[in-house]
């Protein structure tokens, strides 16, 4: 049986989180995949990606038939929250290596928020340093 979202569950967990950090810092990216989210946030002046995902939503073994839903919601749920706590909103976008760029559930439920409340976030692109390799026999 899928696992169903309560918001009563998280809520005290988000409102600490989000009371950590200085109303004129409250910045929060999306976009595509949590990996290309935790490397941008150095790159975008943050020191790291702050884990807002509370303990009892992170389950022992993730199974998308049974969690998938429930997680997604959570990131609605915490979308509105944030909004509501006056979060700036930026996007990083489609992710695209993936075989189908911007068709994370995920990352679509993130967008669909922001619409519905009217915020359009500002879209960013991280600078991605190439290193300098040394040419052989330097």
């Amino acid at each position: 049986m899928p696992v169903k979202f309560n918001p009563v569950d998280v809520d005290a967990f988000l409102d600490a989180k989000i009371g950590q950090i200085p109303e004129g810092s409250r910045v929060f990216l999306i976009g595509e995949t949590q990996a290309r989210l935790r490397f941008a946030a150095p790159k975008f002046g943050q020191k790291q990606a702050l884990e807002f995902w509370p303990e009892n939503m992170k389950f022992p073994e993730y199974v998308p038939e049974l969690h998938e839903q429930a997680s997604i919601d959570f990131n609605k749920h915490l979308i509105r929250k944030l909004h509501k706590s006056g979060f700036k909103f930026y996007d990083l976008g489609a992710d695209a290596t993936r075989k189908v760029p911007g068709s994370s559930p995920w990352y679509q439920a993130e967008l669909e928020v922001l619409k519905e409340l009217g915020v359009t976030p500002t879209k960013i692109t991280p600078k991605f340093e190439i290193p300098k390799f040394k040419s052989p026999g330097e």
